[in-house]
């Protein structure tokens, strides 16, 4: 396999694009290959991402009970440092590699896409009615201010480029280091009152990507290893850690409560394999990326066709349903117009040489 595809079907892997081949879930695996498991746990930290971003909205517009905001509060902890690790579970190759390829096929992707989907979000948002509308999205203004401060859904693939890089830069130091220097940082943002997001996520959720990328091995061993057992204490464990970070009003435990939430995701998506359900959130982690970048537009636009009707309390799950599946068909119908521009980077011509 050429290097080329190699970096391909890693960032494919990395970011949640579909790729065919698929792998069971034994303790030692091929980086290249996807894991049930993996695509499962994405899923599920999909759905909650999804969830949490339409609670914020229709409890807003008073379309849900506030106790929705609460529940989401509680999976805090857990939502995007599964995402993260799931992440750097498969960039062991991509940081080996020399500087240049790294930054023109992994970065240069995750900074094109924002680029483009920034613009996106504009238009969109100009586009939809004025009661489910994004001021700050639709002004023309956030194109240049999105370049350097991302407070928009799609900051977590502005993260993945400064990790790869931050990730790359350190890769000379021994292992225990990196994840000593990744701990201290996500220990300290808990304290820090002068950063603001999205730069609070950068360094919070740096750990858990050096996690899944330096701590590979142990993670998909206590996969293979884990049991149901592993998901009841682990649900007992992370519930009395949220009570006790809220008792003892100590925010550093939060570090200790997504790790404990991280272990008990990863023994429930191992035990789901092959399982209706899982199979359902498979295919949702299998196209994370597209339903990403387009959660945020798809939740606008069912808000409005929701407005239309009474406050009730499954309509978060309802809309959450129906926003992943609007985007993995939008996903799908695009991808047959052949408009792969906006989920792939571009191929450069190749230029022909005259013999």
């Amino acid at each position: 396999m050429s290097l080329a595809a190699t970096t391909r079907e890693e960032v494919m892997l990395m970011i949640g694009l579909p790729q065919p081949a698929r792998t069971p879930a034994p303790v030692v695996v091929a980086p290249t290959r996807r894991v049930d498991w993996v695509d499962i746990a994405k899923g599920i930290a999909m759905l909650l991402v999804v969830l949490y971003h339409v609670c914020l909205v229709l409890v807003a517009k008073h379309l849900a009970p506030s106790g929705w905001n609460q529940f989401n509060g509680v999976l805090e902890p857990l939502r995007m440092p599964l995402f993260m690790l799931t992440s750097g579970l498969f960039a062991q190759k991509m940081i080996r590699m020399a500087w240049v390829p790294v930054l023109r096929t992994r970065v240069a992707l995750m900074l094109y896409l924002y680029a483009v989907w920034l613009v996106m979000f504009c238009v969109v948002h100009n586009l939809l009615p004025d009661d489910v509308r994004h001021k700050g999205y639709a002004h023309w203004s956030n194109l240049v201010t999105g370049l350097y401060f991302p407070a928009n859904a799609l900051w977590y693939l502005y993260a993945l480029a400064i990790f790869i890089v931050a990730a790359k830069l350190l890769s000379r130091m021994p292992v225990y280091a990196q994840l000593a220097l990744a701990l201290a940082l996500s220990f300290w943002v808990q304290y820090d009152h002068f950063l603001r997001f999205p730069y609070t996520n950068f360094f919070e959720y740096f750990l858990y990507f050096m996690i899944g990328l330096h701590l590979r091995e142990l993670v998909l061993g206590f996969a293979h290893r884990s049991t149901g057992w592993h998901v009841a204490i682990g649900t007992a464990a992370y519930a009395g850690l949220i009570v006790l970070k809220s008792e003892l009003h100590f925010p550093a435990l939060k570090v200790a409560v997504s790790i404990v939430g991280i272990l008990t995701a990863v023994a429930a998506a191992r035990r789901l394999e092959g399982t209706h359900l899982g199979e359902v959130t498979l295919r949702i982690g299998e196209s994370t990326l597209p339903i990403f970048l387009m959660f945020d537009m798809w939740i606008a636009a069912w808000t409005w066709v929701f407005l239309r009707l009474p406050e009730f309390l499954g309509a978060p799950l309802v809309v959450t349903v129906l926003t992943v599946t609007a985007a993995m068909v939008t996903h799908r119908i695009l991808l047959r117009a052949h408009i792969r521009w906006l989920f792939e980077l571009p191929t450069m011509p190749s230029r022909r040489v005259n013999a």
